[in-house]
């Protein structure tokens, strides 16, 4: 008798079942204790509609009491995936296109015009990547140009005017990587200056403030390299307040993969700063 075929879809099958089945348990873990906390006068969320929150309202203010804990979920997926991260190649972040590796052989699509669709709504920045990607790292070039152009008010980058961040900690894979790097204090930007207890990096199950160097003053030129953990879809992703921006949240399930911050390398195009450590920095001269 012939051995049964064996679906190689199966363990990713199971994994996502038990990712989701756990993020359950800690979502209503999360509920219970937001109701705890707000009692029977709290305000209910703003609308929902098709699974994701309106853009519009997220100038409304907004404060999600639970607290929001990714480790459970990352330590299932090193159960299953192992903590090897196999990397995938460097992206250079486009912020008006879908990135493809930088030692590809495709030709440079930087220079070609945009329609006007492609001016309102960009693509995604992150390609689709398939499930067997997932635990696999990403590393992305940021170019001070285009961090100057999404912190600026209004934002010169339309993913970032447009708020198109969801999740917390770990993201939608259509989600843009400066809102998140912004969402996770990495960059400067809103008046939020409680950084206690902020994960940079909250990918990094053994380091989740794995930043290396440090912004430099503004008026110095700055690049960043950034490297991303690709995860599965979640069942559900939050919304959550942090440094002057709110994600927004996604209840339908994802169809394609999600992403946390795991490794940011910062280094300043004024290579006679870069040997300088914080302690020996002069804060201020007297004459």
């Amino acid at each position: 008798m012939a051995a049964p075929a064996v679906d190689p879809n199966e363990a990713y099958r199971q994994t996502q079942f038990q990712i989701y089945n756990l993020q359950q348990t800690l979502l209503n873990s999360s509920k219970a204790a937001e109701s705890e906390v707000a009692g029977p006068t709290a305000h209910k969320r703003p609308e929902i509609a098709n699974g994701r929150d309106d853009a519009r309202t997220n100038n409304r203010p907004f404060h999600d009491p639970a607290q929001i804990d990714s480790k459970p979920v990352l330590e299932l997926v090193a159960d299953k995936f192992g903590n090897h991260h196999r990397r995938i190649g460097i992206y250079r972040y486009n912020p008006w296109k879908t990135g493809h590796l930088a030692d590809s052989k495709r030709p440079d699509t930087n220079q070609e015009p945009l329609d006007e669709t492609q001016y309102a709504m960009p693509r995604p920045f992150l390609p689709a990547f398939g499930f067997s990607d997932i635990n696999a790292l990403v590393t992305v070039e940021v170019r001070h140009e285009d961090i100057v152009g999404a912190l600026q008010k209004p934002s010169l980058n339309v993913r970032v005017a447009n708020n198109e961040l969801w999740g917390t900690q770990i993201y939608t894979d259509d989600s843009d990587l400066l809102l998140a790097l912004i969402h996770c204090h990495v960059l400067r930007y809103g008046s939020d200056d409680i950084t206690e207890g902020i994960l940079r990096t909250p990918a990094n199950l053994s380091n989740p403030d794995n930043v290396t160097g440090t912004l430099p003053p503004s008026s110095i030129a700055y690049d960043l390299k950034v490297d991303l953990l690709l995860l599965p879809p979640l069942k559900k992703y939050s919304s959550t307040s942090s440094n002057s921006v709110r994600s927004r949240s996604w209840a339908t399930g994802h169809d394609g993969l999600s992403f946390g911050i795991y490794a940011v390398e910062i280094t300043a195009r004024d290579h006679s700063l870069q040997s300088i450590e914080p302690q020996d920095e002069i804060k201020s001269v007297q004459w």
